[in-house]
């Protein structure tokens, strides 16, 4: 909050404070940081939206919301379903965005592998299973698969992943999305960034968001596929996998959904 005095005898007013300039603040900071005059006009007054913790004067502040003003406890608390697949890493980061969403009072059900059921109810979330969409049952299944991926016969690798690519196998993740948000209505989808959810979520006229917790490249003929652990090819048969692998891969995940 900046201060503008006329002189050092000055009475100080309302009009003297001026809210500190949006862009001066770190990005993603509260409409509110910054902007004392709510904390000014209350009873009690309180003249900052930052205070320091007793216990810990050195490390710590504190953020004080004005009442009614971005507080959660104010909103009707929202809907939302997450659905991912189980890809391992990418598991972690996106139950941490669930359970802060459940922390901070909202709904989340999630709609994912049988193998995360326990994990997201364990955050605070209501869960449902893929049901025409591929899916892992047990871990087993998931390392049989990736071991598959990451192996050097091409062949095996392409028959590993057949049951969980190509037209119909988007579709069936699209049609789950929206079979489930029929039965558990929601205010928002936040969606994995596996094409038939994509597609599934706008399809249901839900408002939707694509939550990456990995880094995005599409098939690139040339390079190796994200997610097979292939290093880049160095001689002939290589360089035609990688020639060959990512266009056969984009023309299985092209599709048109019909729900």
């Amino acid at each position: 909050m900046t201060l503008q005095t006329r002189s050092p005898d000055a009475v100080v007013i309302e009009s003297d404070y001026a809210p500190i300039p949006r862009g001066d603040l770190p990005f993603g900071m509260p409409s509110w940081l910054g902007d004392n005059s709510r904390g000014r006009q209350s009873r009690p007054k309180r003249r900052n939206t930052v205070e320091r913790d007793a216990a810990d004067l050195l490390h710590t502040l504190i953020w004080q919301a004005p009442t009614g003003m971005n507080n959660s406890a104010s909103r009707r608390p929202a809907r939302f379903l997450l659905a991912i697949i189980d890809a391992g890493g990418t598991v972690p980061p996106a139950l941490s965005l669930a359970a802060e969403l459940v922390h901070r009072g909202h709904h989340v059900r999630v709609l994912a592998d049988p193998t995360i059921d326990a994990s997201a109810q364990a955050a605070g979330c209501a869960f449902s299973p893929w049901q025409q969409a591929p899916h892992f049952d047990t871990r087993a299944e998931q390392t049989a698969l990736v071991a598959a991926l990451q192996g050097e016969n091409l062949i095996q690798a392409f028959r590993a992943v057949k049951g969980f690519a190509g037209k119909a196998v988007t579709g069936r993740y699209a049609l789950d999305v929206i079979k489930t948000v029929r039965e558990f209505p929601v205010d928002a989808i936040l969606a994995d960034g596996l094409p038939g959810i994509l597609i599934g979520a706008p399809g249901d006229q839900s408002s939707y968001c694509n939550t990456c917790c990995t880094h995005i490249r599409p098939p690139t003929p040339g390079l190796p596929l994200v997610g097979t652990g292939w290093s880049p090819g160095d001689g002939v048969l290589g360089k035609a996998r990688d020639k060959i692998a990512p266009s056969v891969v984009s023309g299985l995940l092209t599709l048109p959904c019909h729900a």
